[in-house]
């Protein structure tokens, strides 16, 4: 099955036996990622269908200037503009940003939520659930 909402996602998600745990529950969600239709955007997200698609990973550094800016912060500028798609606008961005997801990942790695997000937030965190995650 195709998801197609976020609530077909989440109830998915909710749905996975529940004696499920470490790489056992991390493949399930692996699963069900690919169960989501890529070409599905969050209901709040405006997308022409010419829009041009942004990759982007890590930061950009500008020698000349001696800066450095995260590549998210300039996508992140441009959420808005119909005529940019990025995977952030997808349903499976907002599947992976979601409390239930992370606290499924987050319990495969005998981990609570909380640590789990803080490491996600460690820019420096080689922890090796971020590390799967990301």
């Amino acid at each position: 099955m195709k998801y197609t909402s976020i609530e077909q996602a989440i109830d998915a998600l909710e749905n996975l036996d529940p004696n499920l745990t470490g790489e056992n529950l991390r493949n399930k969600l692996t699963d069900l990622i690919n169960e989501i239709d890529i070409n599905t955007f969050s209901k709040d997200k405006i997308v022409n269908t010419n829009a041009t698609t942004f990759f982007y990973s890590g930061d950009i550094t500008d020698k000349a200037k001696n800066t450095t800016v995260s590549s998210f912060s300039i996508i992140d500028e441009n959420n808005t503009d119909p005529n940019v798609r990025t995977v952030g606008k997808t349903l499976v961005a907002e599947l992976l940003d979601s409390d239930e997801f992370q606290t499924k990942v987050a319990n495969s790695f005998g981990m609570e939520l909380a640590d789990f997000q803080a490491e996600l937030r460690n820019k420096k965190s080689t922890d090796v659930a971020k590390k799967w995650f990301v």
